[in-house]
């Protein structure tokens, strides 16, 4: 059984955890936006980046 206190404690640690993940998954969304723009990035290097994106967005990575 877990006590409040003990996730009041791991509050912090998992807030830092998911935030740095949405940063991350943000910055790849950011940089596949600015490719497909500006450089000759292509469809298939578009649609596998986009796959890539999703699957991680999912939390279905290994």
């Amino acid at each position: 059984m877990i006590h409040k206190n003990q996730l009041q404690a791991l509050l912090p640690a998992v807030s830092a955890n998911l935030s740095l993940r949405a940063i991350s998954i943000l910055a790849k969304f950011a940089l596949l936006a600015y490719l497909g723009r500006y450089t000759t990035l292509g469809t298939y290097g578009l649609l596998i980046t986009s796959l890539g994106l999703g699957v991680q967005l999912l939390g279905m990575e290994c």
